[in-house]
């Protein structure tokens, strides 16, 4: 079952027990940055979580929406060839092309959604 990626960049920033672990996250790090600890953080594909929680922290900075979609969208330089992989290997076991162009959106960046995400958080 693949999710509702629009819906869930809606709620990560709308919900409310999820938009204050959100901020949580953004204070931490924006508190690390200005001590001057360097902080790592990442989810599974590194583009859901990681990219809202990224988006968050350069809105706190005061970065453009456009340099922040710039940024979002730079994930997709180290996706592209692990997603291939993966939507290889779901073609070798299924031989379905629907799953594998699932596969394939489900591990790569979408503008759509960073913008959706942005539009959202306030």
């Amino acid at each position: 079952m693949v999710p509702d990626f629009g819906k869930l960049y809606v709620d990560v920033v709308t919900d409310e027990y999820s938009r204050s672990q959100l901020d949580k996250a953004v204070l931490k790090l924006k508190d690390n940055a200005d001590k001057g600890i360097c902080t790592l953080f990442h989810c599974t594909a590194g583009k859901d979580r990681t990219g809202v929680v990224s988006m968050a922290l350069l809105k706190a900075y005061g970065v453009s929406d456009a340099k922040i979609v710039k940024d979002y969208m730079r994930t997709n330089r180290n996706a592209f060839w692990p997603t291939l992989k993966k939507c290889i290997g779901v073609f070798l076991m299924t031989c379905n092309w629907d799953l594998v162009r699932t596969a394939y959106h489900s591990f790569m960046a979408d503008r759509k959604l960073i913008e959706t995400a942005i539009k959202n958080y306030q």
